[in-house]
């Protein structure tokens, strides 16, 4: 009935309702109630006065069976639907069903997964433009330079929503600086929270509390063999309910298909470790609202930049709207020598 009331919405009277001599409906019942919902008192009608009582059973029938055979050529659909994704259409309005538009759209992870080129991955800057507790919005998403283990702030991203599901990869408890450090070419890319040792499984409860909080969908956890073991005892000690673990998932298509399973075109999704913003741009090609946490601001400033080539648009920063560009024009290290 919404799916219909929308259409009409959108679209206007493409279908009009049919009608024997005596007024009774043969085919249009739903959209004569989508049109009641809408506040109509009047619907274009079609009579047809000359049908025999078997006719008009026949139609009932011939009405929703013509329709269903029509069928659709896939390639043809996949290619519509990709246009209207990159033109911020609401799919929604199309009259599928969310697990039939996710089918539909399923080449549209094949060709990610299997070729794809993913948007570029700007440097991880020496001096970084944000702050611990800048808040960006980048559209439809907003990042916030925070930490995961602290609950206001997590609040704060979400700014009174619930997320619809969650995609996390914490960290691996693996001093990856250390690792490098002895590699030719190696870049400086620590990772913050990382090489925990013993705290590392009460770091992740904390973690797993604090998503289950402000969820209320389905968590992907990705984790190294490793330290299985100690997310799967935080996420129960959290209250989590376990159902299987995806292993490390880094290509856009593959978080898109993450996404894709378990969540609907704009659905909030929550990532407590940004990283280099793989679920923003996930959340971008498949129109969810991203919300992002990351402790780094390192980290933060390669999240927003990379959105910003993808999409074209600058991100604000909450409080004095100003965009990313010219907030980093007034934290430079000159522009801090001046004042």
């Amino acid at each position: 009935m919404a799916q219909i009331a929308a259409s009409i919405t959108e679209f206007g009277w493409t279908n009009p309702i049919l009608v024997d001599a005596t007024g009774t409906i043969i085919a249009g019942h739903g959209r004569l109630e989508a049109a009641k919902s809408l506040g109509m008192t009047e619907v274009p009608v079609i009579r047809l006065p000359s049908l025999t009582e078997t006719q008009r059973q026949a139609l009932v029938i011939t009405d929703n069976q013509l329709a269903l055979n029509a069928g659709w050529d896939e390639e043809a659909l996949s290619s519509l639907l990709r246009e209207l994704n990159a033109k911020d259409y609401n799919l929604d309005l199309l009259g599928f069903s969310s697990e039939d538009l996710e089918r539909y759209m399923a080449s549209l992870d094949a060709d990610l997964i299997d070729g794809d080129i993913e948007p570029p991955i700007p440097d991880v800057p020496v001096v970084p433009v944000s702050q611990p507790g800048d808040l960006w919005i980048l559209g439809p998403h907003r990042v916030l330079c925070g930490d995961a283990t602290v609950l206001t702030d997590i609040e704060k991203l979400m700014d009174g929503q619930l997320a619809d599901m969650a995609f996390l990869d914490p960290p691996y408890n693996v001093d990856y600086a250390n690792a490098q450090k002895h590699k030719k070419r190696s870049k400086d890319r620590r990772i913050l929270n990382d090489a925990l040792g013993g705290d590392f499984g009460p770091f992740l409860q904390t973690v797993c509390s604090n998503v289950l909080a402000v969820t209320k969908g389905a968590c992907y956890i990705c984790m190294s063999s490793s330290e299985l073991h100690t997310l799967q005892k935080a996420w129960a000690d959290a209250g989590g309910k376990w159902s299987t673990l995806h292993p490390t998932m880094k290509p856009v298509g593959l978080v898109e298909r993450a996404i894709r399973n378990s969540s609907k075109t704009r659905d909030t999704v929550l990532d407590l470790f940004g990283g280099s913003g793989t679920t923003l741009i996930a959340c971008e090609r498949t129109k969810r609202q991203g919300r992002l946490m990351e402790l780094d601001p390192k980290y933060v400033d390669v999240i927003v930049e990379r959105w910003q080539t993808v999409t074209g648009k600058a991100a604000v920063l909450t409080g004095d709207q100003r965009t990313f560009a010219e907030v980093k024009s007034r934290r430079s290290p000159e522009a801090r020598e001046q004042t």
